[in-house]
């Protein structure tokens, strides 16, 4: 049983840039580990090629390809959790780059926080020749921080550098939540007693594409709904997060979260 398996969703990535994530998460991967690729539906044969070299060429850690009939990226994810055995569980996505010391950082940061249930990094959002963005957002780093962003913004975490016990999983799956089945997922973890966090450190570098804002797939009841269950989590946790109420309906009556997910949209081309 490895002690870490990082899961990797593919759909229709370009080869280049998924063998740039695949060596980097080789490179990344402590050597207890593996790296178990999804193919979410038919992948050219060129492409299998490359990842069939990386695969049988990896020193460190194992890698794995399963190839999947196209169900979409929810059902792939579940998939693999599904066949991974491991005590932490990573994510990445395919056409990202892993930092050399996110994973060592994440595992570190587990040991001093023995109560947490999982964890993100930063991102460097950068755009397609891995160029950084002049300007970055910032993740919440500490759990209470994470509960009010949550309840008045938008999603804490960023899902590509997210890392889990894989206990948690065993009942708390990804549901389709239009765009936003990874805060959904993080919801339901904190109502169940979870914690998280985020590093402060930046883990990942996070491709960013013209037709890549799933968030815009979000209307404005789902947002007001993602908004109103983190906030239950966080009165659950801090019963002075019930104060939030007022400025969470007066964030939801001017659209406020709406108007970011569009503003980070413009910063992010």
């Amino acid at each position: 049983m490895p002690f870490l398996s990082i899961i990797m969703p593919v759909y229709e990535t370009q080869v280049s840039q998924l063998a740039e994530a695949i060596a980097s998460l080789i490179i990344a991967a402590p050597t207890d580990s593996e790296i178990h690729i999804g193919l979410d539906g038919p992948y050219d044969e060129a492409g299998l090629q490359v990842l069939h070299r990386l695969q049988s060429s990896s020193k460190g850690p194992s890698v794995r390809i399963t190839q999947f009939q196209r169900s979409g990226l929810v059902s792939t994810l579940n998939a693999l959790i599904e066949e991974s055995d491991c005590h932490y569980l990573a994510r990445q996505d395919g056409d990202d780059v892993c930092l050399p010391q996110r994973l060592q950082q994440q595992l570190e940061a587990f040991h001093s926080r023995p109560t947490a249930g999982f964890c993100g990094t930063q991102i460097t959002r950068c755009d397609a020749t891995l160029k950084p963005h002049q300007r970055q957002r910032h993740y919440p780093k500490s759990f209470r921080a994470q509960l009010i962003y949550a309840s008045l913004l938008n999603n804490p975490i960023a899902h590509p550098t997210l890392m889990i016990k894989r206990r948690l999983l065993e009942e708390a799956t990804y549901r389709p939540v239009a765009g936003a089945e990874d805060w959904d997922l993080y919801i339901r973890l904190w109502q169940e007693g979870h914690r998280s966090f985020n590093l402060d450190q930046s883990g990942l570098l996070y491709r960013t594409h013209p037709q890549q804002v799933t968030q815009q797939r979000r209307n404005s009841q789902l947002l007001c709904d993602l908004k109103s269950r983190s906030l239950q989590a966080a009165t659950e946790h801090h019963r002075s997060s019930r104060l939030l109420k007022p400025v969470q309906q007066l964030g939801n009556a001017m659209h406020v979260t709406e108007m970011a997910i569009h503003a980070k949209a413009w910063l992010d081309r």
